[in-house]
């Protein structure tokens, strides 16, 4: 990869980190779709599965448990997944 395809990767990625956590002003915007056509193996939402993980772990804990008919509803999801995941 030479200096120039570095240097706009390196700039796309800080852009989509920013994009991530902030809204860009019009000028970065475009400067990142522009920088995101040049390489297609990223998108704009590259960094908000990260972003939300960060999120959720800083998040303070809950005091109040679930109700108990979503708790059930969502273990059951689980096992369902697991086990379609499997086959």
């Amino acid at each position: 990869m030479n200096s120039n395809t570095e240097r706009s990767k390196e700039r796309m990625l800080q852009l989509l980190a920013d994009h991530a956590t902030e809204v860009l002003d019009s000028t970065s915007a475009t400067e990142l779709a522009e920088l995101l056509s040049l390489h297609p193996e990223y998108d704009e939402s590259y960094f908000e599965p990260a972003v939300a993980a960060i999120d959720l772990a800083l998040m303070p804990p809950s005091s109040e448990p679930l109700p108990e008919g979503l708790r059930d509803r969502i273990l059951l999801d689980g096992r369902r997944f697991l086990e379609t995941d499997e086959d």
